[in-house]
């Protein structure tokens, strides 16, 4: 399943502030292009990917991994938000449409709220940075 392009949008976000820049295997990757979004991979291994929009499997060159970013999992989000120290409340459901999220730390209290949970993650972590 392909990630919304919000998604991808918070994901470039995130790894514009130094999050999950590191290209590696068995990853999903993206690349934004200036006039149609981004394009969301499967990275093989170091040297392949396969498009999840065409299936089409290409070589990455090395010297383009400089534009890709790393697509993370919720997984990878929530340790990320844990490691900067905060905890995370349980989720609420609101109205059958939208998905609240608090974390604290100290006296920061972050509330964040999206439709989709994996925005509702990406939300919080950047609003932490």
């Amino acid at each position: 399943m392909q990630s919304s392009p919000t998604y991808l949008k918070l994901c470039n976000d995130l790894a514009l502030k130094g999050c999950f820049t590191n290209i590696k295997g068995d990853r999903r990757v993206a690349r934004g292009f200036a006039d149609l979004g981004y394009e969301e991979f499967l990275l093989l291994n170091e040297k392949k990917l396969v498009s999840l929009y065409t299936g089409t499997i290409t070589e990455l060159p090395e010297a383009h991994k400089a534009f890709f970013i790393t697509v993370p999992t919720i997984e990878d989000i929530i340790d990320q938000i844990l490691g900067l120290g905060f905890t995370i409340e349980p989720l609420a459901f609101a109205n059958q449409r939208t998905w609240s999220l608090s974390i604290k730390r100290d006296m920061i209290h972050i509330m964040v709220q999206d439709k989709e949970i994996g925005i509702l993650f990406a939300k919080a972590l950047f609003e932490v940075l």
